[in-house]
């Protein structure tokens, strides 16, 4: 829901004449509006990796399948927002936040799609 608040007030800036005054301001702050939820979608999907990996550790064979199942979702979660990141950043003016937020997104992508990845192998090994 609250991506789709983002995106409406940009939709709307797409509409505005490009040598209007002022787009350029207008499309810069709904672009980074936009970014910022599907940012946070990643990191809050990142934290939930880390919850699954714990689950797998401490759960009993009956429910480990959940944390595998919780690590792929949230994997494919991450993805989805990391695609989200990227295509508002592409059109930013500033190409410094657009390169930070990037970064971001692509730090986080690497550090926690192995530990998604590792939690997913570690439950199908205890289910052999």
């Amino acid at each position: 829901d609250e991506d789709a608040r983002a995106f409406e007030p940009l939709s709307k800036a797409y509409s505005i004449p490009k040598d209007a005054p002022g787009r350029d301001v207008t499309m810069e702050k709904c672009l980074g509006a936009a970014a910022a939820v599907p940012m946070e979608i990643l990191e809050l999907s990142c934290r939930a990796i880390e919850l699954q990996e714990g689950f797998a550790k401490m759960g009993s064979t009956l429910a480990v399948s959940d944390a595998g199942t919780g690590a792929a979702f949230c994997r494919a979660a991450m993805y989805g927002a990391a695609l989200n990141v990227r295509v508002n950043t592409k059109l930013m003016k500033d190409r410094e936040e657009a390169g930070r937020l990037n970064g971001r997104a692509v730090e986080l992508m690497e550090e926690y799609r192995k530990i998604a990845d590792k939690t997913y192998e570690n439950v199908c090994g205890r289910l052999k």
